[in-house]
């Protein structure tokens, strides 16, 4: 909150997800805290990247082993995956069963997911 006072609007996380479970996902919160305040964030780690997806589409290049999209905020609706091996449109999705895990860029394609109600955290397996 400190950083965002001080009128900083990017930040990237390093190191944030270890082996404390908690931990991590209070890292993850603080993307959903920065996004609510239209701050973009990324939180990186040795295997994977993490961001927030909403109304702003968020691209993924094929350059990745997987991305899941996982809703951790209730549910979203209008969910649209595309250039994806597992494509969705206008699709709905819930936190209690999670149906967004370990999709596929498209050879030579770049991925584009959208959610036009509600958050989707994306993850991005290299």
């Amino acid at each position: 909150r400190l950083a965002v006072e001080r009128g900083f609007d990017d930040f990237l996380f390093l190191g944030a997800m270890g082996a404390r479970f908690d931990h991590a996902l209070a890292n993850v919160s603080v993307l959903l805290f920065l996004d609510g305040l239209g701050i973009k964030a990324l939180l990186v780690d040795d295997y994977s990247e993490m961001q927030i997806a909403g109304e702003k589409p968020l691209y993924i290049k094929d350059n990745c082993s997987y991305f899941s999209v996982m809703t951790i905020e209730g549910n979203v609706s209008g969910v649209n995956i595309k250039n994806a091996k597992y494509p969705l449109e206008n699709a709905s999705l819930s936190a209690d069963f999670q149906l967004g895990i370990s999709n596929e860029v498209l050879p030579g394609k770049t991925a584009e997911v959208s959610v036009k109600h509600g958050r989707l955290l994306v993850l991005i397996l290299k």
